[in-house]
């Protein structure tokens, strides 16, 4: 079963051939997170986003379970 992560949350590996199930889920070096909401490095409750700041205690999180196929 996947992790649930918040559907807001990207990184470019997300739109790129190397996705796979830890790319919303893994922080790396180099890795840069973003919420589509706020089109930033900040979600909309002005804290930073991230697989481990991005969590069901944020009001603006709504999860959804990642599967890639």
């Amino acid at each position: 079963m996947a992790q649930p992560v918040c559907r807001y949350l990207r990184t470019k590996s997300f739109y790129t051939a190397e996705k796979n199930e830890n790319t919303l889920t893994e922080e790396k070096p180099g890795r840069s997170f973003w919420c589509v909401r706020s089109v930033s490095g900040i979600g909309p409750d002005d804290k930073v986003v991230g697989p481990t700041e991005c969590d069901a205690h944020r009001a603006c999180y709504e999860t959804v379970d990642v599967s890639f196929v």
